[in-house]
């Protein structure tokens, strides 16, 4: 089984999304972490009071809703990268303020987890400069529509291409924030590249989205000279991702010494570093004394 800390857990809780409805309370989380499959929803509290189970409901992004207890290892919940989970609690409505929530669930793989956080209640005031926000669904054509009207009031610019687009906004979730619209960027395309490779075989035309003069051009003219030479042979020889933490000591003694530390202690810090996130694995260390 493998641990999520808490302040991983913790990005799945949707921030202000903590509100009184005309029924309860309300709040939501979002799969951010990977997909899983939800077990069991075993414990809702609100400042340490722990919320009966029949006094909860559930939706997933923003589908009819149900009982807790129709979640359950028997028949458990798919609960896919990017769902928005709902939680109603048959109970009084907060007074304005801090309040601390707590979720403990089951799932598949990671097991029993317990997600804690407060939250100031949202009461729907808002600053007059602030960007409008929907915690429930912050993609949908209703506040995007409000944001396009907020930022053509706030600025006096008239948006007349930005607003206008083709895609998808739900498509954008986890790509961009206060999403409003899309810009249009020159597109052209070079070619065709001729590849031989692990995935990748045949002839391809490569389309290129910049604003720089030649340079689509340039890329065409080395692929035709790829191309009239019989093509590209290519092979992945290393899959990695990088970073580079500086860590300042007072002398070069105790900087040795930390180096051989993390030489003796390579799986402690590997295990860590797992955990943090699901789709991260860390595979050597190497370190440099300056």
């Amino acid at each position: 089984m493998k641990l999520l800390p808490g302040r991983v857990l913790r990005k799945m809780y949707n921030h202000a999304s903590l509100r009184n409805t005309g029924n309860g309370v309300r709040f939501s989380v979002k799969n951010r972490l990977s997909p899983v499959s939800l077990q069991q929803i075993s414990r809702v509290s609100v400042n340490g009071d722990e919320i009966p189970a029949t006094r909860l409901r559930f939706s997933c992004n923003e589908r009819s809703s149900a009982p807790v207890s129709d979640i359950s290892p028997e028949h458990p919940l798919n609960f896919p990268l990017g769902t928005r989970l709902t939680l109603d609690m048959d109970i009084e409505p907060l007074r304005p303020g801090r309040h601390g929530l707590e979720v403990a669930f089951s799932t598949r793989p990671y097991g029993r987890l317990r997600l804690e956080v407060t939250d100031v209640l949202n009461t729907g005031d808002r600053n007059p400069a602030a960007i409008p926000r929907d915690p429930d669904d912050d993609y949908a054509r209703k506040v995007i529509a409000e944001r396009q009207a907020f930022i053509e009031r706030r600025t006096g610019a008239k948006l007349e291409h930005t607003a206008r687009f083709s895609i998808d906004p739900a498509v954008t979730r986890g790509n961009i924030e206060n999403f409003i619209g899309a810009a249009q960027v020159p597109l052209g395309y070079a070619g065709p590249l001729r590849v031989e490779g692990q995935h990748a075989c045949g002839e391809f035309y490569i389309p290129l989205a910049t604003s720089e003069g030649t340079l689509v051009a340039s890329y065409n003219r080395g692929m035709k000279v790829l191309h009239r030479s019989g093509g590209v042979k290519c092979t992945v020889v290393g899959d990695h991702m990088q970073r580079a933490p500086a860590f300042v000591f007072r002398d070069a003694a105790r900087a040795r010494e930390f180096a051989d530390w993390l030489v003796a202690h390579t799986g402690e810090v590997k295990a860590a570093a797992d955990a943090t996130d699901p789709f991260v694995s860390m595979t050597y260390i190497d370190h440099y004394l300056a």
